[in-house]
């Protein structure tokens, strides 16, 4: 992200799988302090290393799996004028799944 409008865009991505996270909050905390109107945007090695945590959680398990066609399939998608998402998820995981 290079402003406060993009950073707020991935976060509201990475907010939807924040559930999968474990210390989502405290690893995220040097970007969403920057949401504040009363600091400046400035990105520098804390923003960049949440920001590459992130990125390392998300792609790896358990927030993402071997696809699973014996199981129920979510699909969910969001799209804008900006960018289009998409997740497959499964329902009702249990702890032996992942």
């Amino acid at each position: 992200p290079t402003n406060k409008k993009e950073l707020k865009q991935l976060l509201g991505m990475a907010n939807y799988l924040a559930r999968f996270v474990p210390n989502y909050s405290d690893i995220l905390f040097p970007l969403t302090s920057m949401l504040s109107n009363k600091v400046t945007f400035v990105w520098e090695a804390p923003q960049e290393e949440a920001f590459q945590k992130l990125k390392k959680i998300l792609s790896s398990d358990p927030v993402l799996m071997i696809f699973d066609t014996g199981k129920e399939t979510i699909v969910t998608t969001d799209a804008s004028l900006y960018g289009l998402g998409a997740t497959i998820s499964k329902s009702k995981l249990v702890e032996e799944d992942r």
